[in-house]
């Protein structure tokens, strides 16, 4: 295990730059951790929202709260000392941890892009299947990434060492020893250069598909068809916008951390090289934002997750030779069984399927009628 202490520094930062970063980031992780939680509480306690995408979004979720609890609150103490008090095991143990959870969120948006692409393209060319036991194994195979690249300097390939402000650890980006130059160029090409270009694209990808199949969908005027590929369209561009955001987090220190290595470290000053670190700590809290402002199913089951307010409550009637509808009123999803008490036991002809429906017509319950038979589901 190999790990760098910095010599000391005359550029060191104000106590006010300190404080500055010490509240900060005993805000973020705060903030992020309970946006996170949520997230993953929302998923747990609503089956309908059990899909392949959020399954990823889940991972991401866990990873930020992950980073939130055991990652980053060194930062914070560390900026309230102003100075790294953990010595080197506990540069070793930060260094790990941020290098896995950050390989492994950037994997992960990776594989939500390469999906997206999938469905929208099977959408149109077969049958769109979502296996969630593969779903499982390829986001097991997400956090293996991680891990592999972040046990490297562990190993020997590298090293971690106390940046120059003193409040974290990373990568030896400075260093021109042969086996940090190898890992730095490995990591930047496998872990963020080649993710970045499969996720461009596939987003080309997805905005060919879009734009050749857009037309043909209006055209056929098919209700479910439109409401099925709006539904696909703005599930895609949600992850867009996380990837950017999670892009634009990283992507000034990626840029700082290369320059350093290439040229005199001392050329960009500690501050300069402190603050993109601090941003993209900043990542954990972006996700939950976007997904709760562009997820209008995610929104709703946030509501009665946490607040269990009334949804309204519509009885839908489907029955063969006949067309009509009515409406139960006001009621709470947990009394959904007593509202169809007073729907007839039998529909006009005989046949039909009367559909309780909630959350912007999402299936809640469902009672079926066949030659007088009452079934619910």
């Amino acid at each position: 295990m190999n790990i760098t202490l910095p010599e000391d520094s005359q550029q060191l930062l104000s106590s006010e730059v300190y404080i500055g970063i010490a509240i900060l980031l005993t805000i973020v992780p705060v903030v992020g951790f309970f946006e996170n939680a949520v997230v993953i509480l929302v998923f747990f306690k609503n089956r309908h929202l059990r899909k392949s995408c959020n399954l990823y979004i889940t991972g991401l979720a866990i990873c930020d709260v992950l980073h939130c609890t055991i990652g980053m609150p060194m930062v914070t103490v560390s900026g309230y000392a102003r100075g790294w008090i953990f010595q080197q095991k506990g540069c070793a143990y930060y260094g790990f941890v941020t290098t896995f959870l950050g390989i492994t969120q950037i994997t992960i948006l990776t594989v939500i892009a390469v999906d997206r692409y999938k469905t929208m393209r099977a959408k149109y060319v077969s049958k769109c299947k979502s296996d969630m036991k593969r779903c499982v194994l390829i986001l097991l195979a997400c956090y293996c990434h991680g891990f592999i690249w972040a046990i490297f300097p562990l190993a020997g390939w590298s090293s971690f060492q106390i940046d120059d402000a003193r409040l974290s650890c990373c990568i030896s980006f400075a260093s021109k020893a042969p086996l940090d130059i190898s890992y730095l160029i490995c990591l930047t090409f496998f872990g963020y250069i080649i993710p970045v270009v499969c996720i461009t694209s596939s987003y080309c990808g997805i905005h060919h598909v879009m734009r050749k199949n857009s037309s043909k969908v209006f055209r056929n005027r098919n209700s479910s068809t439109e409401k099925m590929f709006s539904l696909e369209t703005s599930i895609t561009i949600t992850v867009f916008f996380m990837i950017v955001c999670f892009l634009i987090s990283w992507t000034p220190y990626a840029i700082v951390s290369i320059v350093t290595a290439l040229m005199n470290p001392k050329s960009i000053p500690t501050f300069g090289k402190t603050l993109p670190g601090i941003f993209a700590k900043c990542s954990a809290i972006w996700n939950p934002i976007v997904y709760v402002i562009r997820n209008s199913e995610f929104r709703e089951s946030l509501t009665l997750t946490l607040f269990r307010i009334p949804c309204h409550t519509q009885i839908k009637t489907r029955s063969i030779g006949t067309n009509s509808n009515f409406t139960s009123g006001d009621a709470r999803v947990k009394h959904l069984s007593s509202s169809i008490e007073s729907i007839p036991s039998k529909p006009l002809n005989g046949q039909g399927i009367f559909t309780i429906t909630c959350l912007e017509d999402i299936p809640c319950l469902t009672k079926t009628f066949q030659n007088q038979s009452v079934s619910y589901r």
